[in-house]
């Protein structure tokens, strides 16, 4: 951190994107809690994930300015064949 002068988050690599992006959101200082991570594929072959959280955690797991959702897609972009991810809400 201090030669480089930027945070790093260290985040566990999983080849299964559902733990992957749960290791993701484990990094924040107030863990968030993944309801439930869905993929839809479209007719022209794009898939989707959907990360559903509780509302409350909506704001954390965007972050400020999205700082964390572009982290998140930029990381499962990278090691998955995905083309977006999505942040959801949703009410137990």
């Amino acid at each position: 951190k201090l030669k480089l002068n930027k945070k790093i988050d260290v985040i566990a690599f999983s080849e299964d994107l559902n733990h992957f992006i749960q290791n993701i959101l484990q990094t924040t200082k107030n863990s968030i809690i993944v309801q439930d991570i869905e993929i839809k594929e479209s007719r022209n072959q794009k898939k989707t994930v959907i990360i559903t959280v509780r509302p409350q955690d909506r704001g954390k797991a965007i972050g400020k300015e999205g700082s964390m959702i572009k982290k998140i897609k930029e990381l499962v972009l990278r090691y998955f064949d995905v083309d977006n991810v999505i942040i959801n809400t949703k009410n137990i």
